[in-house]
């Protein structure tokens, strides 16, 4: 029973450990996705490349990974128009780095 009550006791430490490490793996990883959608994004002025951003928050035991843009147009080049073809940069970003973000995310 020594064996459990000292696990029992050292939980919480754990825990803010384990937080802490996904708190940094998701770092990386926002990191990496930003950095792509960089090089991935149509640029004409650079307004839209230089916006985009990345950013971790943590609600509770909830921890949040964004990456985005808040120049009012980068839904229009994501998404497409019905006048102008899409030219997305987050999803393939997303979806070309997705072996790296797992990695990020599973060695903090």
């Amino acid at each position: 029973m020594a064996g459990l009550t000292t696990f029992i006791s050292y939980e919480p430490e754990r825990q803010k450990e384990l937080v802490e490490k996904l708190l940094k793996g998701m770092a990386k990883a926002v990191l990496i996705v930003e950095r792509e959608a960089k090089e991935g994004c149509p640029v004409d002025t650079g307004r839209l490349r230089s916006s985009i951003t990345s950013k971790v928050e943590q609600s509770g035991g909830d921890i949040t990974g964004v990456v985005g843009s808040n120049v009012e147009y980068a839904s229009f080049v994501e998404q497409g128009t019905s006048k102008m073809a899409a030219q997305p940069f987050l999803l393939p970003a997303t979806e070309k780095k997705k072996d790296a973000i797992k990695d990020a995310l599973k060695n903090g």
